[in-house]
């Protein structure tokens, strides 16, 4: 699990570091150390799983009981997010065969794609 959790927060810290702009959604709550909620600001969580798609990238959006519905997680509204807020939400979950180079990979495209996306 610290394996996880050290991927995890990797993923995250290298998009931070790239974009000020991006939504970290539970990241000062306890939460599963496999598991990152990006928010990409005026992109819609849609074509976020679109594009990621293209890229080989498996991501879901809305909350995982509601999986298959393209809703707003109503478990980021529930924290007090806007539904703005999370109809812009991702879910990146690591497994136990992801590897550092697979995390690397997926926050280089989650950059390229909001470069691409919001200049």
């Amino acid at each position: 699990m610290a394996d996880l959790a050290a991927m995890r927060d990797a993923f995250e810290a290298t998009i931070r570091a790239a974009c000020q702009e991006v939504v970290v959604h539970g990241a000062s709550a306890p939460r599963l150390p496999n598991t990152s909620c990006l928010g990409m600001p005026g992109v819609a969580a849609e074509l976020q799983v679109m594009a990621f798609d293209l890229a080989g990238i498996a991501v879901s959006a809305g909350a995982a009981c509601s999986s298959g519905k393209m809703r707003p997680s109503h478990v980021l509204q529930a924290m007090g997010q806007s539904e703005q807020a999370a109809r812009e939400a991702v879910r990146f979950s690591f497994g136990w065969t992801s590897q550092p180079e697979d995390a690397g990979r997926a926050a280089q495209a989650w950059i390229a794609l909001y470069r691409r996306k919001r200049g």
